[in-house]
């Protein structure tokens, strides 16, 4: 296999050098100009990279170049008698030098911004100013309309260009790294229909190319250039990416990746945070479009993170110990895309792109509180990054930490004032025969609904406060004094639902990371990286002791005074039962690869990740049967005030640890480029090929009590090989440049992906001493495409349309042998509906297949040239899944034995047997892939930003996703159940905010909104309704950005604030409450909201 594998590579890297190594004349229409724009269009025409010196070409007359020919001649004769010539290193690349040896520059440590600018006829924009609105720094256009700021520092700009009679021109968004040349688009000034009134115009510098030093290319983001191995993707992609730059995500006040994404993305269905409830963890948790967790793929850097593992269950990597000040920005793409990103990207992907060659330092800290009461948040990045050997290596340091204090109960009125509408709006709620309610005092009833105190007395009672129990007589008196009475007061504990108890769980989240790459030669780069995360959920005050708050006590018990089996919520505290719940989750990665500029444009990606995610649990255990017994035998006596008399749980306390770890190793090369050019542009081409083994150990989790017995389970060993290929070409048919009726562009996508596995897995969990392990080997595949296509019919308008397929593979538990063979009776509808005894199989089957969705999608972007700065976008996704994993009763199976004919074996009939079949002699009722399941929305999005003479810039956005359908068929060939429109489905989500940068403020609001919905059958009653109100929340900021601040300058004051920005945020400013949800225990507030209420962030950034 290893033989194999290495003859692919072999084969993959020929097959680049083959393709890349191919010559063909090509043609070219290159006017006579100046040398830096003629070098531009010549690299733009013959999809090659060019190196010169703008400096020292931009005054040079380059002749015109105009038919078929070699890039070797073209170039040639573009440079006859400039004094310049090239030549071709081993890159591919051209090298443009002066004929007497003119050394290429050395690679800058800021950044340079070229453009140019014409006049509405045509012609070259002459001597007009150019200025840099931040630092004031301005130049003149050159005699063919060309500008040039050759020194910037890193950081984003706005650029404008004035001349008299025409509007100003503002370029905003101009991003600029340090050691990168920006080439801007070209732009055409506006003349002023008024000259009066003058009122600028925005353009954005999204059309903009980032390019290495001194470096020209064609209009297009080269792959690879970033730590990200995706491929470029844009908000204008055929396929509806959303795009959130590290910007939006400073300004939004979030505290985590899934605390801002929770904010901005509409089409996500989780409901509640993983740390809504108390004893949960801080782990993120995206379910995109409903189809779960699962169906949702989180990438890091395009690389597919380890999933943690809990009691055999794999789960949804965890990004939340990512550190914001590492992201650079997250693509998100709410469609199938398996055909590109592999397996589980049924519902779509996440994909996090950190920060990569980022020069000086910044440091942030941030506070995030309460108004009323104390669980704050508090919160410090670091990022550091600095350019050694004149760029050639670079070095990058990201940090971080931040730490959540819960809220407790009685911080909120929420869990008394749920409790007093659930008892006004159905007063029998908490009455026999139904559950009775954890009070101040144990509250006890009637196990059958019989009278407690003799006929027609009440089947319920409390103790009274300050009672310490005695014989039966004095405890029955006492009792009997409270029947027909609950306690209702919050239980002075840590209980589920008590006063002490957490809203929320409270967590400590470190991370470090660093990035080293070297530029041993211009067409080789190799890098490593290591990140270390730690994500810590630790409530020290945790107590196992809320399991018995509906409890029962034996009618032989000495204590029991009622003579009859009793049902009782023990409210109990004692200290030996106070513990700590503790989540642990360590990821480690480190990776390492290299980058091989190959000729023609074509680059090769090699990288080895190895990535790890371990998880810890501990937490407070009871030995609930030896404590039952005791119960029932009159040692622990629950008829008192257990609050101010504890009940003594010690010697059935312990202590449950469970340990489990999920390696993850990926080997992967990776090659993007041209394959030839057309009129419209170059045909690209994107391929991988790599190989991923995920191992997880054996391990064991014991729980240890003061008092034996002990317990233990095992959770036997499991991995899976995974052999994937991928290619994706991009094919422009029509270019922008077109001018034609109705076809101004028009370019198509075509992926596909290939993915075999090899799955070695094992009994689930096994709890006995001498544990029988059953194994298993399974094998699938999965190839799975991917379709897209662009069509601008005019300058205005793109229209988008995709289709593509996703899989979801079968988890370990699913695909082990797990039969269990026992007998039952049914009703065989074939024999006349005669019930008969047949035996049956039952449990999980190695057989099982991936689960398969297929996604159409349709959309539009709309962006006006009469209103610049406008885009408005609107789509539809329709996913459709078939072969869900399910499992059928036996009666389920014989039912529909037509639809499942292997699943039910007959003898033959006898002779003169009534019945065209036989009697059952087996059924096959194991896990199957059976059930089909179809979502529908509509999702749509608008961004504005406009530039203000007077007031600064503008920017607003909104988003919005409508879920029109959830259909899930129960069972075999049962029409399709609507469940969009039923209880504790939303059918519509969005968000909105609006932005103002003036001077060196910005100011900013955002809100969120979520329909109203019906509440679960179940608690209608409790509810008071069938509905729970929709909600809506909002927040706004102000930051304060100081310039840095003179050499030399005498005010302590502007040195200390030079380079800082200070932000203060109010999140839920309105300070409205969660609605009430009598669903919703043990907090009773919907989990949409936020149980904080208003609160406030301070955030201080300074850069170094």
């Amino acid at each position: 296999m290893l033989l194999k594998r290495i003859r692919l590579v072999l084969a993959f890297a020929l097959a680049n050098l083959a393709v890349a190594g191919l010559a063909a004349p090509v043609k070219f229409e290159i006017k006579a100009q100046s040398g830096s724009s003629a070098l531009m269009a010549f690299s733009a025409q013959a999809a090659v990279e060019v190196v010169f010196s703008a400096e020292d070409l931009k005054e040079v007359r380059a002749n015109e170049v105009i038919g078929q020919f070699e890039p070797e001649d073209a170039i040639a004769r573009l440079l006859q008698g400039t004094g310049f010539a090239a030549r071709r290193n081993s890159g591919g690349k051209f090298v443009v030098t002066a004929v007497r040896g003119a050394a290429t520059p050395a690679v800058s440590t800021v950044g340079s911004v070229r453009g140019s600018l014409g006049w509405g006829d045509g012609r070259p924009a002459a001597g007009l100013t150019v200025a840099v609105s931040e630092i004031g720094q301005t130049v003149k256009t050159d005699k063919y309309g060309e500008y040039y700021f050759s020194a910037l520092k890193a950081g984003t700009y706005l650029l404008v260009a004035t001349a008299d009679g025409y509007q100003p021109l503002h370029i905003a968004n101009v991003v600029v790294g340090a050691g990168e040349n920006l080439t801007l688009t070209g732009q055409t000034m506006r003349k002023a229909l008024d000259v009066t009134k003058l009122e600028p115009y925005l353009v954005r510098a999204g059309a903009a190319t980032v390019l290495d030093p001194y470096e020209v290319a064609s209009n297009r983001v080269q792959p690879f250039q970033s730590a990200n191995v995706d491929l470029p993707r844009t908000m204008d992609d055929a396929q509806p990416y959303l795009i959130f730059e590290r910007r939006a995500i400073e300004q939004s006040g979030a505290t985590s990746v899934e605390n801002f994404l929770r904010q901005r993305l509409p089409m996500d269905a989780t409901e509640a945070p993983m740390n809504f409830s108390a004893n949960n963890s801080n782990f993120s948790s995206f379910n995109l479009r409903g189809l779960g967790t699962d169906h949702t793929l989180v990438l890091i850097d395009g690389r597919r993170p380890a999933d943690y593992n809990l009691l055999a269950t794999g789960n949804q990597s965890d990004i939340n110990g990512v550190p914001l000040a590492a992201i650079d920005r997250i693509e998100v793409l709410p469609a199938a895309a398996s055909g590109i990103y592999g397996a589980s990207a049924v519902g779509g992907v996440i994909n996090v792109v950190l920060r990569r060659n980022y020069v000086g330092v910044q440091v942030s800290t941030s506070f995030n509180n309460t108004f009323s009461s104390d669980a704050p948040i508090r919160s410090v990045n670091f990022a550091g990054g600095m350019s050694l050997e004149g760029g050639k290596t670079q070095v990058m340091v990201t940090g971080s930490h931040s730490d959540t204090k819960a809220l407790l109960v009685q911080d909120r009125s929420f869990v008394q004032d749920g409790l007093a509408l659930i008892r006004q709006n159905s007063p029998a709620f908490f009455l026999p025969p139904n559950s009775q309610p954890l009070g101040a005092t144990p509250n006890i009833r009637s196990n059958t609904n019989t009278p407690l105190f003799g006929p027609g007395t009440a089947t319920y009672t409390t103790v009274p406060a300050g009672f310490a129990g005695g014989n039966q007589a004095v405890t029955l008196a006492a009792l009997q004094s409270k029947a027909g009475t609950y306690n209702y007061d919050l239980a002075p504990t840590h209980q589920n639902g008590a006063a002490r108890y957490m809203i929320g769980s409270p967590g400590t989240v470190t991370s470090q990371q660093v990035k080293i790459s070297r530029q041993f030669h211009p067409w080789l780069e190799a890098f490593v990286e290591y990140r270390r995360s730690t994500n810590f959920n630790q409530n020290s005050e945790q107590t196992p002791f809320s399991a018995t708050a509906n409890f029962s006590v034996a009618a032989a018990a000495p204590t029991n005074p009622f003579g009859q089996v009793v049902r009782l919520s023990i409210p109990s505290d004692p200290a030996d039962a106070v513990g700590e719940f503790a989540l642990r989750l360590v990821n480690l990665r480190a990776l390492a690869g290299v980058i091989v500029s190959l000729p023609h444009e074509w680059r090769l990606h090699a990288d080895l990740t190895w990535n790890r995610a371990q998880t810890t649990q501990s937490q407070v255990a009871l030995n609930t049967t030896s404590m039952n017994n005791d119960f029932n035998s009159g040692v622990l006596n629950p008829f008192r005030d257990t609050v101010a008399y504890p009940l003594n749980l010690t010697p059935y306390v312990g202590r449950l640890i469970l340990s489990s770890k999920n390696t993850l190793e990926e080997y992967a090369f990776r090659s993007a480029g041209p394959l030839w050019s057309l009129p419209a542009g170059s045909i690209k081409l994107a391929a991988t090929f790599s190989y991923r083994k995920e191992v997880i150990p054996t391990y064991r989790s014991d729980t240890v009590y003061d008092t034996p017995p002990n317990s233990f389970f095992v959770i036997p060993a499991r991995s899976r090989g995974t052999d994937a290929a991928y290619a994706e070409v991009w094919v422009p048919v029509v270019g922008a440049k077109k001018n034609w009726p109705l076809l101004r562009q028009l370019d198509f996508q075509v992926a596909g992906r290939d993915e075999r596995f090899k799955v070695t897995t094992a009994t689930g969990l096994v709890v006995s001493s001498t544990p029988t392990i059953v194994r298993n080997k399974a094998r699938y595949n999965a190839t799975t495409p991917t379709y897209g296509l662009r069509y601008r019919p005019f300058q205005d308008l793109l229209l988008r349309a995709s289709y593509s397929e996703a899989f979801r593979p079968p988890t370990y538990n699913q695909s082990v042998a797990t039969p269990n063979i026992s007998s039952t009776r049914v009703t065989d509808p074939k024999r006349g509906n005669a019930s008969t005894t047949v035996n049956f199989t039952s449990g999980t089957n190695p057989d099982i297949k991936p689960e398969w969705g297929e996604d159409k999608s349709l959309g539009l972007v709309w962006e006006p040239k009469k209103l610049p700065g406008l885009r408005v976008a609107v789509g539809f996704s329709q996913i459709k899944k078939i072969d869900n994993i399910a499992t059928l009763s036996v009666q389920n199976v014989v039912n529909f034995e037509d639809y499942l004919p292997d699943r039910v074996v007959r003898d033959r009939p006898a002779t003169g047997d009534p019945f065209s079949v036989g009697s059952i002699t087996s059924v096959d009722a194991r896990s199957m892939n059976l059930n089909q399941a179809l979502t529908e929305s509509y999702d749509a999005s608008v961004n504005y930003s406009r530039r203000t003479a007077r007031f600064g810039v503008w920017n607003f956005w909104s988003t919005a996703t409508w879920w029109m359908h959830y259909r899930v068929q129960a069972t075999v060939n049962a029409p399709l159940t609507e469940f969009i429109g039923t209880p504790g489905y939303v059918k519509l989500k969005a968000g909105a905010g609006l932005s103002c940068d003036y001077n060196q403020w910005t100011f900013g609001w955002s809100a969120r909104f979520v329909e109203s919905s019906l509440q679960r059958l179940a608690s209608v009653a409790a509810q008071g309704s069938n509905r729970i109100p929709s909600q809506h929340y909002h927040d706004v900021f102000v930051a304060r950005r100081f310039p840095q601040a003179a050499a030399g300058d005498a005010s302590w004051v502007r040195r200390a604030l030079s380079r800082t920005e200070l932000q203060i945020g109010v999140q839920n400013v309105l300070n409205t409450a969660p609605p009430f949800d009598a669903f919703r225990t043990p907090y009773y507030i919907s989990s949409y909201g936020d149980a904080r209420l208003a609160t406030y962030t301070l955030t201080v950034r300074k850069s170094f």
